[in-house]
Parts: structure tokens; sequence; C-alpha cells
């Protein structure tokens, strides 16, 4: 299976916590089979929490509805819409609801000790750039460099950060697509969380544009947030609204359309694959 529906998915929950669970990635998920990957979808009400807990794996909760305030060991803040909280491992951490409406959050854990040579190998466009230079560019795009200062933030807010594009694309692909890093290597001048084995972004393709078929040699799962697309993932259509979770094995070609009125959004998860799966807990 390489893509789900949030909305075709049964909640869970468990024992002694007040939260919602939806499985779209794991081994035991209704959705896409992964040994090295979880990822679930979380529902809380105003006022509802989660006591302190610590895993053996890494986790990264990205808020897409709703506000929460977290603890994580010493530290608190508050989390809102289009921010990602980075728990290290073994960090004891909470969080409760604190605003007006439900919070919903993706959280995403990956097995560590991957296979970081597949992810840092970047991409291979096999299409052409369709012409977008009649586009308007809407965006102010940042050139980010490689930094060897890596920071020790726990979280980021998109609004902190500025856009940015691939630079190696053509001018024309840099006025319909760009994207905002907000977990990956160290780059200078940068509010992100530094992780050197996961690559999150939070991306945005114009209306009626195309990012063209690539492939890489890292898998790759991308969630939907706003808009609709039509994805292809090696010669097989797929239809995708907000909460639609997208697997792309390695070197799979894909290629997305916005096929909606208004900007798309989606945010995309590399993570160096074939990690120890040993150090995941049961359950959520």
């Amino acid at each position: 299976m390489v893509h789900v529906n949030a909305d075709r998915l049964p909640w869970h929950t468990e024992p002694n916590v007040s939260l919602r669970h939806q499985r779209l990635v794991g081994p035991d998920a209704g959705g896409i089979p992964r040994g090295d990957l979880r990822i679930h979808r979380l529902a809380l009400e105003p006022g509802q929490g989660v006591a302190a807990r610590s895993h053996r794996v890494p986790e990264i909760h990205f808020i897409a509805a709703g506000a929460a305030t977290w603890t994580i060991d010493n530290e608190q803040f508050s989390a809102t819409p289009d921010t990602a909280v980075f728990v290290p491992p073994g960090a004891t951490h909470s969080f409760i609801a604190t605003g007006s409406d439900d919070l919903l959050a993706i959280a995403y854990r990956c097995a560590p000790g991957g296979d970081r040579e597949a992810l840092h190998a970047g991409s291979t466009m096999t299409d052409d750039v369709p012409d977008y230079s009649s586009r308007p560019t809407t965006a102010t795009l940042t050139r980010y460099k490689a930094s060897t200062e890596a920071s020790d933030r726990l979280h980021v807010r998109s609004v902190d950060v500025t856009w940015t594009t691939n630079w190696t694309y053509s001018e024309s692909l840099w006025r319909v697509y760009r994207y905002k890093p907000l977990v990956r290597s160290a780059l200078a001048n940068w509010p992100g969380v530094t992780r050197d084995d996961v690559r999150m972004s939070l991306q945005m393709l114009a209306a009626g544009a195309a990012y063209p078929t690539h492939f890489h040699p890292s898998p790759e799962v991308y969630v939907m947030l706003d808009g609709h697309a039509r994805w292809t993932v090696d010669g097989r259509g797929i239809d995708a609204g907000p909460g639609t979770a997208i697997h792309t094995p390695p070197n799979a070609t894909h290629r997305i359309e916005n096929v909606g009125e208004g900007p798309l959004r989606w945010l995309y998860f590399w993570w160096a694959p074939n990690g120890d799966v040993s150090g995941f807990d049961p359950g959520f």
C-alpha cells in the first residue's frame, strides 16, 4: 500500500491516556506498513493532556490545528499550528491542549541508526520542468547555507522560517514551488531543529502547477495538509486531499500536481531507513 486517507481509519485509545490516535504508518497500522517508522495522527479535546512519559526513539510532533503547552525535561513552551516539536530519545515529556479548539497533531517516530547515505543522496529528476516563467513570484526565497553549528532547539514555528526552494532546479520551478525546512542537518542563520538522520519540511505548490517526476534512494512519506493533489507513484495515480498520507518506496518515481483552486500544502518526511527497531514501544 502506498497511500491511506486518515478519514477512513479508526480512532484508537490507550489505557489511562485521554488522547485518540490513528495509525497512518507502522507495522501494525491500518494504513501503510513500515517496520522502521511510526506515524500517528493525534487528537485531544481542550483541557486534556498526556502525562509525563519517555521513549527510547526520537519523536517529532507537527501541530496541524489547535494549541498545546509542552514540557520536555525542564523546558516548557507553547506550540501553535505549523509548529514542529522534537523529543530526544529518553527525554521526559508531556503536553496539554490549551486552545479553544481540539488539538490535532501528526507524530513521527523513526528507528535510529539507519542508512544516512541513502538519506543524503538527493533526488534525480526525470521530467522536464514546465514553463512557469509567466507566473508571478509571491514569496521572498532565502538561500540557506550548510553549517557545522548544530542547534539544541526542541521546537520551531514555521512562521519563523523563511521560504526557500531547491536551487538546483530551474528558475521556472522556483516561481511555483517552495518549502520551509523545519528539521534537518544544520543550516546557517536558520531557527530549525538540527537532526542528521531526519528531514521534515512544510512544502507548497501553486494552483495548477506540477512538481516533476523524480526519485531518490531514501523512502519518503508525505502527509497532505491543505488543497487537493494528483499524485503519481510508479505510474499509479492517487487523488489526495487533507489527511492523506503517501509513501514513496526507495527509488520509486513520483510526481505531484496541484489540481485544486488554491495553494497545495503538505509535510514531507525523509528518514535514514532500516534502523534499529528494537527501541519502539508497543502501542502509541
